[in-house]
């Protein structure tokens, strides 16, 4: 991002602060958004315009799911069932201007 950018300061704040807020709703209730949260959190410190928008877009699919959370019932089965995707290390498109998790952090 460019310093000079006036808007630099200003949409960095409000992104640290829907970042902040989704990561609230990906830690108590919406484990399905925490992979967009990794993403977005990896643009926290400068934010480009693509990436404000990126979490717009975020909170329009939380405010589009608000039905979905968690839920847990005694007569529920013992078997926990999730599903995740997170581009895999190599895939130069998806850390196009982010840093790559490690091998190791993949698996």
């Amino acid at each position: 991002p460019d310093p000079k950018d006036p808007d630099l300061k200003r949409r960095t704040k409000v992104f640290q602060s829907i970042v902040g807020s989704i990561n609230w709703l990906a830690t108590c209730t919406r484990p399905d958004i925490a992979p967009a949260l990794t993403f977005l959190s990896t643009y926290i410190q400068a934010p480009h315009q693509q990436h404000y928008k990126a979490a717009i877009h975020a909170l329009r699919y939380l405010y589009s799911t608000a039905e979905y959370g968690i839920s847990f019932h005694s007569s529920a089965s013992s078997t926990v069932q999730a599903f995740n995707h997170f581009p895999h290390h190599h895939d130069k498109e998806a850390y196009d201007d982010a840093i790559a998790p490690s091998p190791s952090e993949c698996h």
